[in-house]
């Protein structure tokens, strides 16, 4: 989520800006998962999949196929 800390994202920044890559102004990282089950799990399910295992509303959020990765406006 835009506003919380991703020490990772901020080093591969300062990573690339080391090696001379300067035009990269902004990194996001994230998780993927795959899952897969005997059962073809519904929308409903994978939802509850996520909210109770896989994240913390606080700090993540999550998109069921693609993701976009969110920036802050001023960074």
């Amino acid at each position: 989520r835009p506003g919380v800390t991703d020490p990772v994202a901020e080093q591969i920044l300062r990573a690339a800006q080391e090696i001379g890559i300067k035009s990269l102004s902004q990194v996001a990282t994230g998780q993927r998962f795959i899952i897969r089950s005997q059962k073809l799990l519904n929308e409903q399910e994978l939802t509850q999949l996520a909210h109770r295992l896989l994240m913390n509303p606080v700090i993540h959020y999550y998109s069921l196929g693609k993701i976009s990765p969110l920036f802050p406006e001023n960074a």
